[in-house]
């Protein structure tokens, strides 16, 4: 049998609702500010906001990023964002991050992430996330082994190949040069695994403008299949053509990860007593680690049975697998090291030549004089190399930006 809301039982409600609050605020003025609350005053300082709640509906209900500029404009650089429990310092300048996150990155760099991404779909500890990681022995274990094994392939992220550019464009030309001088480290390990797929990608930019009736090109899936497909022989050893299957498992199991960083989960962590309510997350978080572990353990177990028969090419796994008697990794924290540079590597890597080409068409001049003098110093008849970055002045300060 249901009750009907009368004015006298609003009004009840509202006496009830006011007499906690009146509560909570007597316990304010004896209990003076709470430990939250000193440390909140030394903290940058916050946009308006609601109690309790704090910045929540201001972020949630747009794009962030938007948000935060525009707070930026009256807060300034550096300045605090209330997410119910927990604090977000958000830095709008270069030099306040090289600062913060280069300079002293052992102090202010280290994650406070959701539960259900860190423990359950990664299991903690036992995946070892490097990415998703607090600060301690166990990160600084997995970040000594990934730096050492991953010089190699940052080459792939920083340099592209040198292959002959003779018949194709400047802005492809200056798109490879732009990588190439990203880094003075001279790593050849995984050169001419790059090299085939660069040729390749070029070819497909080449041929996608010849078969255009007016010369355009949509390049986006050219890189994407370009960076996805280099990370794949780099990493795990293996070459796949554009219609392979484990492109599209890769981009699912990817795509189905981020849906544990939306807001529903992140809700979860600005109020904690939202983990007591009846929510599916972790049974949904338990189900995409299923289909994640099983898709990148297969590419990691492949790697690993042809090390055991000595077939293994030249690949970043083989030398994280080779460490295994000194560092003591178990398959699933070795298969997820695959996996997050798999995944950190082909994304950013096409994203940023996509930026770089829409930059050099919305700004020709540039383009113009940065190819003049890769004309002058480079030539038309290779792409330029890492020895020829000292004498193109026009890419000194990009790469250090960079």
């Amino acid at each position: 049998m249901s009750t009907a809301l009368t004015p006298h039982s609003v009004d009840s409600y509202l006496l009830v609702a006011s007499g906690f609050i009146a509560a909570l605020l007597l316990r304010r003025l004896v209990d003076g500010p709470s430990a939250q609350e000193r440390i909140d005053a030394n903290l940058p300082a916050f946009p308006p906001g609601l109690p309790f709640i704090g910045n929540v509906h201001q972020v949630a209900g747009r794009r962030p990023e938007l948000q935060f500029t525009e707070w930026s404009k009256t807060l300034g650089p550096i300045f605090t964002v209330k997410m119910g429990v927990k604090r977000w310092i958000v830095l709008n300048s270069i030099d306040i991050v090289k600062d913060l996150i280069v300079d002293r990155g052992n102090i202010y760099s280290s994650r406070d992430l959701p539960e259900v991404l860190l423990n359950v779909l990664f299991r903690g500890d036992m995946g070892a996330p490097m990415p998703f990681m607090s600060y301690g022995d166990r990160w600084r274990q997995i970040r000594r082994i990934g730096e050492f094994r991953t010089q190699h392939f940052v080459l792939f992220i920083q340099q592209l190949s040198r292959s002959n550019l003779s018949e194709y464009s400047p802005s492809v030309i200056l798109m490879h040069t732009a990588h190439s001088a990203l880094t003075k480290a001279k790593i050849n390990n995984y050169q001419p695994i790059i090299d085939i797929r660069s040729n390749f990608m070029l070819k497909s930019l080449y041929e996608a403008s010849c078969s255009s009736p007016e010369n355009v090109v949509a390049p986006v899936a050219i890189f994407d299949f370009y960076t996805v497909s280099t990370m794949f022989a780099v990493i795990f050893g293996v070459d796949i053509k554009p219609n392979d299957e484990r492109i599209k498992r890769g981009n699912e199991v990817t795509q189905e990860a981020t849906r544990l960083i939306g807001l529903p989960e992140q809700l979860m962590e600005f109020f904690p007593l939202l983990k007591n309510m009846p929510i599916k997350t972790a049974k949904l978080a338990a189900a995409i680690r299923s289909k994640t572990e099983a898709f990148w353990g297969e590419q990691y177990a492949g790697v690993k049975k042809r090390v055991q028969e000595g077939t293994a090419g030249e690949c970043v796994l083989r030398e994280v697998i080779a460490t295994q008697p000194k560092e003591r990794l178990g398959d699933l924290q070795q298969s997820h090291i695959g996996s997050i540079l798999n995944s950190a590597g082909s994304e950013t890597t096409s994203i940023t030549i996509q930026w770089m080409c829409a930059i050099l068409a919305h700004y020709p001049e540039i383009q113009e004089k940065a190819f003049a003098e890769i004309e002058q110093v480079v030539g038309l008849d290779r792409l330029p190399t890492e020895n020829d970055g000292m004498h193109i002045k026009w890419f000194a300060k990009p790469k250090l930006g960079t």
